[in-house]
C-alpha cells in the first residue's frame, strides 16, 4: 500500500481511502474499528435471521444497485453503487437475476437473498423469476451466433397457475424499494403433492399435535393428518416446522428481538489457570436479568480460536463443576476443553449457581428450559463479540441438564456447528416424564400433557434430526 501512494499511480478520488488502508498493519483484530463492524455484523445478522424466521420469508428482495450510474462528468447526482449491506454484512446468500432497464439501455438487476444454507431455494426463486418474465436479451450490438440460433423459452404457462411467492420486501438501512411482488411459476418451485408448502409450515401448530410416531422421520403430515414422504430438502422443512412447533408447544416460544439487549460484560475477577486466563464475568442475557460465568481465554494467541459453551449438570452450586472449581473433576470440560485450545464459557442454569431468576413469578417464558435456552443463545452472543474466538467455530457440550439443554439450544440456534451431549436424553416412552416437569423444566408436559408420553408433540429423535 505503501508503495503504491509513494507512485502516484492512481486516480486522486481515492486518495484518502487509499491513505485510510495504510495505516493498519498486523492483525485485524487488534484495532478497534475492525472489532466494532465484526459485532455490528454479528448484530444484523442476528436480526435480519430473526426477522425472516418470523415472517416465514423464503427470501429478501431488493436492488442489486442503489442508484442508476452517474453520466460522465456528473458529480452532483447520487452516485450509483451495489447493494453492501444485507448479503456482505451478514454472510446470507443472494443471487441477482436481470428485472428489467433503465434508461431504456442500462440492465436493473434483482438480488434474492436468503438465509444460511438456503442456496438451492434462491436457484429455484431466481430461475422461476427469469423463466416468468425474460428480461434478460442480448445486447443490440451482439452478432447473431454462428453455431446456434439463440431463443428465448418456449415454457407455456396459465397465468391462473400462477402464486405470488414473495409478497413482503423488506430492506434494512434504506428505502429504496416500497414493494415489490414477485410472480413465479409454481411448478419449477413446488411439487404438486402436497400443493401448499408454505401454508404446512403455517400450520405447524396444529399439525405437530397429529403426529403418533416420533421415531420415523421419513414423513411429513398434511392438515388432515394424511402422510407424505420426505423426498427433498423443503419437504424436511415441513417436518421440521412441525417438530419445532410441537417443542414449543411445551417450552414456550422462543422469545422476540426487543428482549435482545447490550451485553454490558463486567469482570468480576481473573485468575491465571494452566496456560490460560480464567475470568468471572456476568452479563445482560435480558431486561431485568444477568447471567455469571466463567470464561476462559488464553494468555496469548496471535489467530481466532474456536469456542464452546460448556453447559452445567444438575448442581444447585451452578457453573463452578464446568470450570473446575468445585466438583467431579471429570464434569470441569470448561477447563478441560481450554487446556486443549479452546476459548471456554461456562454460564451458571437458571435459578443455579448465583442466577436469580424466579420462577415463581409471572414472565414471558413458557418454561425454565426455553429461559436457558434464551441465556445460551445470548452466550452465544457473548462469544463472537470477543476478538479471540472465530464466530464461525463455535460448538456447545453439556451433561445431564447440559447435555439436553444443548440439544434444545442447538434446534433454535443455527449458529452452533457441533453439539455434544452426554447422559442428555433417552426417549420418553422409556424414561420417569414426571421428572421433566419441574419449574427449571417443562412444567407444560404435566398441565397440558398429562405426563403421557403418547401426548407430548415430540421427543428427542426428532430434536437430533433438526439439527
Amino acid at each position: 500500500m505503501a508503495a503504491i501512494l509513494e507512485s502516484g499511480q492512481f486516480h486522486p478520488s481515492i486518495r484518502s481511502r487509499l491513505q485510510f488502508f495504510a495505516q493498519f498493519s498486523g492483525p485485524l483484530e487488534n484495532y478497534r474499528n475492525f472489532r466494532q463492524a465484526q459485532a455490528h455484523r454479528q448484530r444484523l445478522q442476528s436480526a435480519v435471521g430473526e426477522l425472516m424466521r418470523q415472517q416465514e420469508l423464503d427470501a429478501l428482495v431488493y436492488p442489486t444497485w442503489s442508484n442508476p450510474p452517474r453520466r460522465i462528468g456528473d458529480l452532483e447526482s447520487p452516485h450509483g453503487d451495489n447493494s453492501q449491506i444485507l448479503s456482505p454484512q451478514t454472510g446470507f446468500p443472494a443471487i441477482t437475476v436481470p428485472m428489467g432497464y433503465v434508461r431504456e439501455t442500462l440492465p436493473v438487476g434483482l438480488q434474492l437473498m436468503g438465509l444460511a444454507w438456503t442456496e438451492a431455494t434462491l436457484i429455484k426463486l431466481a430461475y422461476a423469476y427469469e423463466q416468468a418474465t425474460h428480461h434478460r436479451v442480448a445486447p443490440r450490438t451482439t452478432p447473431p451466433s454462428p453455431d446456434a440460433a439463440v431463443t428465448r423459452s418456449t415454457l407455456q404457462f396459465d397465468p391462473r397457475d400462477q402464486q405470488t411467492l414473495l409478497q413482503q420486501t423488506c430492506f434494512v438501512g434504506k428505502r429504496l424499494l416500497a414493494g415489490v411482488l414477485v410472480v413465479c411459476l409454481v411448478e419449477p418451485l413446488l411439487s404438486a403433492d402436497p400443493p401448499d408448502r408454505a401454508g404446512l409450515r403455517k400450520a405447524a401448530g396444529q399439525i405437530s399435535r397429529l403426529y403418533r410416531d416420533h421415531v420415523r422421520l421419513d414423513y411429513f403430515l398434511d392438515t388432515s393428518g394424511q402422510q407424505h414422504p420426505v423426498t427433498s430438502r423443503g419437504d424436511w422443512q415441513i417436518r421440521r416446522a412441525h417438530v419445532m412447533a410441537g417443542l414449543t408447544h411445551v417450552t414456550g416460544p422462543l422469545p422476540g428481538p426487543t428482549r435482545r439487549v447490550p451485553l454490558k460484560i463486567e469482570y468480576l475477577e481473573q485468575k491465571p489457570i494452566d496456560k490460560n486466563v480464567r475470568h468471572k464475568i456476568r452479563y445482560q442475557s435480558e431486561p431485568g436479568d444477568q447471567v455469571v460465568a466463567y470464561l476462559f481465554v488464553p494468555r496469548q494467541t496471535t489467530t481466532r480460536l474456536p469456542a464452546v459453551l460448556c453447559l452445567q449438570q444438575t448442581n444447585r452450586e451452578g457453573s463452578v463443576e464446568a470450570a473446575g472449581i468445585r466438583g467431579a473433576p471429570d464434569l470441569a470440560y470448561a477447563r478441560h476443553l481450554a487446556q486443549r485450545g479452546y476459548v471456554t464459557l461456562a454460564p451458571d442454569y437458571p435459578g443455579f449457581g448465583e442466577s436469580q431468576w424466579d420462577f415463581s413469578r409471572p414472565q414471558d417464558y413458557g418454561s425454565g428450559t426455553m429461559k436457558a435456552i434464551w441465556d445460551n443463545i445470548r452466550a452465544i452472543d457473548l462469544l463472537q463479540s470477543l476478538p479471540v474466538v472465530d464466530p464461525d467455530r463455535i460448538g456447545v457440550i453439556g451433561h445431564s441438564l447440559g447435555g439436553h439443554n444443548a440439544m434444545f439450544t442447538a434446534a433454535w440456534e443455527p449458529r452452533l456447528q457441533v453439539i455434544v451431549s452426554n447422559c442428555g436424553f433417552t426417549r420418553f416412552h422409556k424414561d420417569d416424564v414426571p421428572s421433566w416437569t419441574g419449574p427449571r423444566y417443562m412444567p407444560r408436559i404435566a398441565t397440558r400433557f398429562q405426563n403421557s408420553a403418547d401426548r407430548i408433540p415430540w421427543d428427542f429423535p426428532e430434536i437430533i434430526a433438526t439439527f
